[in-house]
């Protein structure tokens, strides 16, 4: 019976250590990313030079206190967050907006997401941490 309590701990503990908010609440840097580029009006050509500039520069913040920043190669976004109930959608405010992102993986090593915003379309955002944690 000791074993089975002990089991039962040792399971809730570990389990703990990866909830949604604890995996979120890191800096992440953009590996990929993808959108349509007539909505933005990019052409064909432009497309990769601005994907290229955004994983050169692009740094996504989500702090325990549920605030955020978006550092973007012109300017830093900064605003709230939270989860939705069930913990697979991300809403963030800001000053002049905001987005909703469906999670399509939450991990350890990885974020991705497919981010609406206002009339922009979707954006879909390959992330990774700057740590491990």
């Amino acid at each position: 019976m000791r074993n089975i309590l002990a089991g039962m701990f040792l399971f809730v503990l570990l389990s703990g250590c990866n909830t949604p908010e604890k995996l979120l609440c890191r800096n992440w840097r953009l590996v990929d990313v993808e959108f349509n580029e007539n909505e933005y009006q990019l052409t064909a050509e432009q497309k990769p030079q601005m994907i290229q500039q955004l994983r050169d520069s692009c740094l996504f913040v989500f702090n325990k206190n549920h605030t955020y920043s978006f550092k973007l190669p012109q300017r830093i976004e900064t605003g709230v967050w939270e989860f939705s109930r069930k913990k697979d959608t991300i809403y963030t405010r800001m000053e002049h907006g905001g987005s909703t992102s469906k999670i399509n993986v939450l991990s350890k090593i990885a974020l991705d997401v497919d981010s609406y915003t206002g009339n922009a379309g979707k954006i879909h955002y390959v992330l990774a941490p700057l740590e491990t944690k």
